[in-house]
């Protein structure tokens, strides 16, 4: 058996997906609006699907090719952070959350 051949590796498509909570609805829209203008490239076989369920941002990624799925999952978590990172930095020290449940 050759373990090289792409054939052999990827029999089936793979995915991941993603639930972020944020501390409030509006927050978590914020972070939707900021990551959902990036696509992914014209030759990647990932797709990424971002939707939003009240305070919980949801990111579903398919792809062909493991690598793929790893290298999208990644780059998507580096723009959370950035995107993370500017809304602590932004978010005025009197804005008020409303309490929002714990997902378990």
């Amino acid at each position: 058996m050759d373990i090289s051949s792409k054939d052999s590796l990827n029999c089936s498509p793979v995915s991941a997906e993603l639930h972020i909570p944020f501390p409030s609805a509006h927050l978590a829209t914020v972070a939707y609006n900021s990551l959902r203008v990036d696509k992914e490239p014209k030759r990647s076989t990932t797709t990424k699907v971002l939707s939003l369920e009240e305070n919980i941002l949801k990111a579903s990624f398919t792809s062909g090719d493991t690598r793929q799925l790893r290298t999208a999952v990644n780059s998507f978590l580096d723009l959370l952070i950035l995107v993370s990172k500017a809304i602590d930095e932004f978010t005025p020290p009197d804005f008020i959350i409303k309490e929002c449940p714990l997902m378990i």
